[in-house]
């Protein structure tokens, strides 16, 4: 039934405008919090369906992302197998529809009869026709490097192309994590750089899971009938908000909760074995300090925590946090889009504040402090998709990709891809990072967000003017979307599934085209003639404190 529901040189100047905004009070000395910031900004939340307003489970990925293309369905025949690379790596320089594999290890698997439709991004899978949904963040946090893998192990999988077998095979969270961990068991977990583990969340209409996993170590054999890899994963409450920011998030597991919890058999017997974790010492298993040796203490989680339940008063400096939370109001699509296009405002990290924003605000300012581009806490990255999965409507209309790609979280527009669609508009699935084009969505998105940072303070409220406004389009027309493929879904799923396919196209193209006039008219409005009236000059403030650094 449907239901509506290069580390820069420091020169004098530079240093003697720090020297001198320290001691004046525009900017303050980073907290260990922000300094502890990981370079890796992935970030991945999880929403259970009595967290959202409307009733979606919902999660979202901010890894990089230059284009998009759909996998479709596909029948195999008994005997066929199917490769799984060891190595699935983005070649730049090529620009073929896929990216095009490196040479390495691979391994060949048994096919399954019939594998399901989804669409990819560059480097992870996103969305299936069945509404299961994939999200990362590599936890790059140091996991214990007698971990790490070597020339020496028989683990030759990577997680990249293991979560498309996962997507091309299962209709449910739960199942998915079922292929992805045995797989890495079978064939070991070769990760990608030492000490380094990884983070996928994965939703389906029902329910969203936080799945973490490390390599079994340097030496592992495939013949040692040990696990070739660790992992585990917790279900996030259906009323609560998650996010995995680069570091662990499972903590305490109980294993005989078979509803909350799953992972491999030598969860706790690999920690025993190298003394992480004593049984007989009277604490309880905990996941992240057996294999982190740390609880959560990210800048980026404290953020995304504070905004959606402020009532906690969470502290940056605390000793990890309540990760799930439940929120203090049930949230929307627009309010993890706000979440996402964060900056610290309001903050003692405020990123639109002090030297290192320049003098125009700007929270991606080139300049920036010394190391700044390590510490950076930002909620987002240089592309973003929100996966919302819905029971209550038929799997091609009841999942949705509001992807947006390039542009940062503040200065894109999120346009909506349904999971049954048949085809992705072409400027979605064209371009590559080292050759701008005018025909792709990800080059005309940062050239906005790019040519923003120039004059931020000014330029970011005609960017944000318009993406209101088209995605305010978008959200308010989605009832009226789903209600009209739902009627032709009952007539015939192919009316339904051709009605979105032209929509979501149409739209995005739209988008596409207002975001071109856009960077047009900045472009036009915004460059270096000063008789251009809406040219502003640098704030007094920043003369100011130029004239003294000069002195």
């Amino acid at each position: 039934m449907y239901k509506k529901g290069k580390n820069a040189v420091m020169t004098p100047m530079l240093a003697a405008l720090l020297l001198l905004l320290f001691s004046v009070g525009y900017v303050s000395a980073p907290s260990a919090s922000s300094v502890s910031v990981l370079v890796n900004k992935c970030n991945s939340f999880m929403i259970g369906k009595d967290a959202m307003l409307d009733g979606s489970v919902v999660s979202t990925q901010t890894a990089g992302c230059v284009r998009i293309w759909l996998v479709p369905a596909a029948s195999h025949g008994r005997g066929d197998t199917r490769v799984v690379k060891g190595y699935n790596e983005y070649d730049k320089n090529r620009l073929e529809v896929a990216p095009p594999v490196r040479s390495g290890p691979t391994q060949e698997i048994p096919e399954v009869e019939h594998t399901y439709a989804h669409v990819m991004g560059d480097w992870w899978p996103i969305m299936n026709e069945k509404q299961v949904s994939v999200g990362e963040t590599t936890l790059g946090g140091g996991c214990r490097k007698e971990l790490s893998p070597s020339k020496n192990s028989d683990a030759i999988l990577r997680l990249t192309d293991v979560t498309k077998v996962a997507l091309e095979r299962a209709s449910t969270a739960r199942e998915a994590i079922e292929i992805v961990g045995s797989l890495m068991e079978k064939y070991g977990w070769n990760a990608w750089q030492p000490e380094v583990g990884e983070f996928l969340s994965l939703a389906d209409k029902n329910e969203v899971w936080a799945f973490e996993i490390v390599p079994a170590g340097p030496n592992w054999k495939k013949n040692s009938g040990e696990p070739g890899a660790a992992w585990c994963a917790m279900r996030i409450p259906d009323d609560k908000f998650a996010i995995s920011a680069n570091e662990s998030i499972i903590g305490e597991i109980d294993l005989a909760d078979k509803a909350n919890f799953m992972a491999s058999s030598n969860v706790k017997s690999l920690a025993i074995k190298h003394g992480w974790w004593d049984p007989k010492g009277g604490k309880p298993f905990r996941w992240d300090l057996a294999y982190w040796g740390k609880k959560s203490n990210n800048i980026r989680v404290w953020r995304a925590l504070s905004l959606v339940a402020p009532s906690q008063n969470l502290k940056p400096d605390a000793d990890g946090y309540p990760n799930p939370i439940k929120p203090d109001k049930k949230l929307t699509i627009l309010d993890i889009r706000k979440i996402l296009a964060d900056q610290l405002e309001g903050t003692e990290f405020d990123r639109t504040k002090g030297l290192a924003a320049g003098p125009f605000r700007c929270p991606w300012w080139p300049a920036g402090t010394p190391n700044m581009r390590d510490t950076i806490p930002d909620l987002t990255g240089p592309s973003i998709v929100i996966s919302q999965s819905r029971n209550w409507l038929p799997d091609p209309i009841g999942g949705v990709m509001w992807v947006g790609i390039g542009g940062w979280g503040d200065a894109t527009v999120y346009v909506p891809f349904y999971a049954g669609v048949t085809r992705l508009p072409k400027a979605y699935t064209t371009g590559i990072e080292t050759n701008f084009s005018w025909d792709s969505a990800f080059w005309i998105f940062n050239l906005v967000a790019n040519w923003t940072r120039l004059q931020y303070e000014h330029m970011i409220k005609e960017v944000q003017k318009l993406q209101i406004a088209l995605e305010s389009r978008e959200l308010n027309r989605q009832a009226a979307i789903d209600e009209e493929a739902y009627s032709l879904y009952e007539q015939n799923p192919s009316l339904a599934i051709e009605y979105l396919s032209a929509y979501c196209e149409e739209n995005a193209n739209r988008v596409l085209d207002t975001w071109r006039e856009l960077a047009a008219y900045l472009i036009t409005w915004y460059y270096d003639k000063s008789w251009v009236s809406k040219v502003h000059e640098a704030p007094d403030w920043w003369r100011a404190l130029l004239e003294k650094a000069q002195k």
